[in-house]
């Protein structure tokens, strides 16, 4: 068999194994394809998966050389499906496969890949028998004896090889810096002004706790709910002040820019629609972010409540998403939380406190 037929081989076997891998564990290919012969996409092998609602493309370059692959025709290959392809740098990923050499570099493929993310929006990743191809394919023995007519002389521990692919698929590129200037702030807060008069709101675990109670709850402040906890409600009843409260807070996390250790994204919820998502929501740069504190007013005016409780738990447990510290803060009127939310799992729930009489005589005072 000639050089170019045992590469169109190895193309096919690859698109085989990769089909098989990823049924296995339970992944849903919604196309795969083996690019034409002679095109310079820079790639051979296109197998496109969706995970949670969210499609992955997935284009690898295939080489089974015996003697090592210069790491510049990698360079050019990505290259090549940056030019021709509009890649998404969160969900699409070059994998670029040696399977009987190593790519050849003074550095290995693990910090190789680093110099790659840094020119290319799109994740990059390399296998070689450096770092872990063999025992890949050797998931199959199948397909393992067909590339390496041998049977494998290791021992196969299936599930630490899995989990490895899987971190490889699904890992995020390496966080890009994202410069905030004061004219992105309406993107990521929408617009909110600040307010001159403001009274800061305190939070308690229990609700209707009553002056006289001798065991009264601590009082919270929006500090140190966040930093203490990761996905919070705020509850409280119409008019109490929940959407004031997380305005002005967002704003002055917004303030105090890189001291703040997350970006805030204050959205309103009651636009809504059930033909929406999570992500049609954020920012372009969202993805780009390192930590995000995430908050979203008026759940209780979404006409479809259960619904959107759907879409954000699957959002917040995407493999793209776990990559991102986000912390997550959501208001309600708390008899619509407790009548249809309240099974939701992993929420602290904090009630808002009802301003005292002399708060809002002081309130008054000034606003006269």
């Amino acid at each position: 068999m000639d050089s170019q037929k045992l590469g169109s081989h190895f193309e096919t076997l690859t698109k085989e194994f990769f089909s098989w891998l990823f049924n296995k564990i339970d992944l849903t290919i919604t196309k795969e394809r083996i690019q034409t012969s002679g095109t310079q996409d820079g790639f051979d092998v296109q197998i496109q998966i969706s995970k949670n609602f969210i499609i992955h493309n997935i284009y690898i370059e295939c080489k089974n050389y015996s003697s090592g692959i210069d790491m510049g025709h990698i360079f050019q290959k990505a290259l090549e499906l940056e030019t021709n392809y509009p890649l998404n740098n969160s969900n699409d990923l070059f994998l670029a496969i040696n399977s009987k050499s190593i790519f050849k570099n003074k550095d290995n493929p693990e910090k190789t890949k680093q110099t790659l993310n840094t020119k290319f929006d799109f994740e990059c990743q390399m296998l070689d028998i450096s770092n872990g191809v063999k025992e890949i394919f050797a998931l199959n023995n199948h397909f393992y004896k067909e590339l390496y007519n041998e049977e494998p002389d290791f021992e196969i521990d299936e599930e630490n090889i899995i989990k490895k692919f899987k971190n490889i698929i699904f890992s995020n590129a390496p966080f890009r810096k994202v410069v905030l200037k004061e004219e992105d702030r309406i993107k990521f807060l929408g617009n909110i002004i600040p307010q001159e008069y403001f009274i800061n709101r305190t939070f308690t675990k229990s609700r209707g706790v009553l002056e006289f109670d001798f065991k009264r709850d601590t009082d919270f402040e929006f500090n140190e709910i966040v930093s203490e906890n990761d996905k919070i409600f705020i509850l409280g009843n119409p008019g109490a002040g929940k959407t004031t409260s997380l305005e002005q807070f967002a704003f002055k996390c917004w303030n105090i820019g890189e001291q703040n250790k997350s970006t805030p994204i204050y959205r309103n919820l009651k636009n809504f629609t059930i033909t929406d998502t999570i992500e049609s929501k954020l920012p372009d740069v969202f993805f780009d972010l390192k930590n995000v504190l995430l908050i979203l007013d008026g759940i209780d005016e979404i006409a479809d409540v259960e619904n959107f409780i759907s879409k954000l738990e699957n959002f917040l447990n995407t493999d793209v998403v776990l990559n991102i510290k986000v912390k997550c803060i959501i208001s309600c009127r708390t008899n619509i939380y407790e009548s249809v939310i309240k099974d939701i799992t992993g929420f602290s729930t904090f009630f808002m406190k009802e301003l005292e009489y002399t708060e809002s005589i002081d309130f008054l005072k000034k606003t006269l």
